[in-house]
């Protein structure tokens, strides 16, 4: 005889169900990644103007705010979407001369920084994602003005350590990020 769940509501029964294998993303997040990373892309390649040279940091970035869309919707589920985006943006649109490693560690800057200011921000609205009081928007402001001067002083940094950006100019650099 096999066993059923407790609750008897599930007539299937225990092993078949364990034996299944675990996905990681179901078919709908796929999708999402897939259009997410596809207008990602397009808004990097219209927000990419006067790049500075070694970084290719632009003074307008649309993407992270449909980056941190993304995270209020999906929530921590969100990360790997935004990696594959920065990564590819990087490799397809932005085309520094920065070594790999350099890439590869802004992109994970970027990504854990972003995730996690659209995490915060998701856990202080009342509503996820909504803003309904003035409350709201002032955790709002607060976390939208200090994440990417946070983000941005240890990626700007971390160039700096990579010998892609001067010392002298961090703070240049910082405010143009």
């Amino acid at each position: 005889m096999q066993k059923t769940h407790p609750s008897g509501l599930l007539q299937q029964p225990i092993a078949a169900a364990e034996s299944r294998p675990a996905t990681i993303w179901s078919l709908e997040e796929w999708e999402l990644t897939i259009v997410f990373v596809g207008l990602y892309l397009v808004l990097e390649r219209v927000s990419f103007i006067h790049p500075w040279t070694a970084t290719g940091i632009t003074p307008w970035n649309p993407q992270i705010a449909l980056a941190l869309g993304l995270v209020l919707i999906r929530g921590l589920r969100a990360a790997p979407a935004l990696l594959i985006a920065i990564l590819l943006s990087e490799a397809l649109v932005r085309q520094t001369p920065a070594p790999f490693g350099a890439v590869a560690l802004g992109a994970a800057i970027m990504t854990a920084g972003y995730t996690a200011a659209g995490f915060a921000l998701s856990r202080r609205l009342a509503v996820r994602g909504r803003i309904r009081s003035l409350r709201d928007f002032a955790w709002m402001l607060g976390i939208l003005s200090t994440a990417p001067l946070l983000i941005g002083s240890v990626y700007v940094g971390s160039n700096a350590l990579f010998g892609l950006v001067e010392w002298a100019a961090f703070p240049e650099v910082l405010l143009r990020y």
